[in-house]
């Protein structure tokens, strides 16, 4: 009886020290550097998005200076979850934002997320017939050129973010947008070289919205009809050329 008893309590501590090593490598994974799993990007260059326990990490590449970040992203669920400190938390999903860019509205429309947008950058400029009526109602702010953008209406709209296009050198109204602790979100899709590769930053803008299922979709959807199209145009055999001359004509 007194062997079982030994035998009994030998198994049960065994099954706690299990417990208790299970947990500590959890614990132990949670604070590693390796992400659990990564979004698929098969064709831009210029951003990764990896998934961790607690947050989601994106990271834009410095095209200027190779082997470097432009910006370092955290996506939480919480604002009181901890984060690396070396990159910008931003709780998610985003409710309004504020863009200075009109390329980046299509990637916000195609995510059916027009009504988080709160202000712009020249909205004489945008042909969105939905953008356009928001701007109409004052549903959007006119926050200025691009490049002297109108710091205290955008601190009076207080958007969850700000998404404005990155560049070699930072100029001064961004130095000014990041001294607002409004979180800025840079984007650089213009510096893709291919156009799949443009079209793929949906992903790094639905992420700011937690819809990267559906900006998968929708990307596999441009990626085979840029295919067809492709396809197509390799049928044609009378490819006219425009000499120099031609090109010099007005």
């Amino acid at each position: 009886m007194r062997n079982r008893l030994v035998i009994l309590l030998a198994l049960v501590l065994t099954c706690f020290g299990y417990i208790g090593c299970n947990k500590r490598q959890k614990s132990a994974h949670t604070n590693t550097s390796t992400p659990i799993s990564s979004m698929s990007i098969g064709y831009a260059e210029g951003f990764s998005i990896d998934y961790f326990d607690s947050y989601t990490r994106i990271r834009i590449y410095n095209p200027w200076n190779k082997g470097s970040f432009l910006k370092t992203y955290y996506l939480v669920d919480d604002k009181k979850t901890k984060t690396p400190a070396n990159g910008i938390k931003i709780k998610v999903p985003l409710s309004t934002i504020i863009v200075n860019s009109c390329s980046h509205l299509e990637f916000i429309n195609l995510l059916q997320e027009t009504g988080s947008i709160n202000g712009m950058s020249s909205p004489e400029r945008v042909y969105n017939a939905t953008i356009k009526k928001r701007f109409e109602d004052g549903k959007i702010e006119n926050i200025g050129d691009a490049f002297a953008m109108n710091i205290e209406k955008i601190i009076l709209k207080r958007p969850d973010a700000i998404m404005v296009t990155g560049y070699n050198q930072m100029d001064d109204t961004n130095t000014r947008l990041e001294s607002t602790k409004i979180p800025v979100i840079v984007n650089i899709e213009w510096m893709e070289p291919t156009s799949l590769g443009r079209a793929e930053w949906i992903k790094f803008v639905a992420a700011f919205y937690k819809k990267e299922r559906m900006a998968d979709s929708i990307f596999n959807k441009v990626e085979a009809n840029y295919r067809e199209l492709l396809a197509l145009a390799n049928t044609v055999k009378d490819r006219p050329r425009l000499s120099a001359s031609q090109s010099n004509t007005r």
